[in-house]
């Protein structure tokens, strides 16, 4: 039986006293990025970022250039973005995981990169 007073009026008004809680739905386990010891992972996202390079152009057009953590195996997107639109830029990294099959982290530049 419900300990709060309230919580008991309730299952008596409708008729749940003989009824039990409904088990809660099990834990979904955080999205993990590439393990350390999957030395793949960089070749992964390496070939994934050669592969999408128009796509990520055209998804973030202040994309200024793309790089793989070794570490991680994660995609890096370099991007330049003012810093009221960068909400909106961090939205858009679950479309490029998806486009990319590998784990995506977004860095965000103040100016534009420029070649030497």
């Amino acid at each position: 039986m419900p300990r709060s007073p309230l919580l008991a009026a309730v299952v008596a008004a409708w008729g749940l006293a003989g009824c039990t809680p409904a088990p809660a739905p099990p834990a979904v386990p955080p999205r993990a990025a590439a393990s350390v010891s999957d030395a793949a992972a960089p070749a992964r996202a390496r070939q994934a970022l050669q592969a999408h390079a128009g796509a990520l152009r055209a998804l973030f057009p202040g994309l200024q250039g793309t790089r793989v953590d070794q570490a991680t195996g994660a995609a890096v997107l370099d991007v330049l973005a003012p810093t009221p639109a960068r909400a909106g830029v961090s939205a858009l990294r679950p479309d490029a995981e998806a486009l990319l099959g590998v784990p995506v982290r977004i860095e965000f530049l103040d100016a534009p990169l420029r070649q030497q």
